[in-house]
């Protein structure tokens, strides 16, 4: 998937769901619809593992 922000493309990262990550770009990521809420409730603690990302 190419990046909505800069058009590079975004790699895909397993946080307990894939979420796209524009590593070589803005550092932009990116939920899909029902992503946010599902990452949310389940792994409260990954805070600082998407921060970094």
């Amino acid at each position: 998937m190419k990046c909505p922000v800069c058009s590079q493309e975004m790699v895909k990262q397993d946080f307990g769901i894939d979420v796209d990550v524009c590593e070589n770009g803005c550092k932009g990521i990116w939920f899909d619809q029902g992503e946010l809420p599902r990452l949310d409730e389940k792994n409260e603690g990954l805070g600082a593992a998407l921060e970094a990302a």
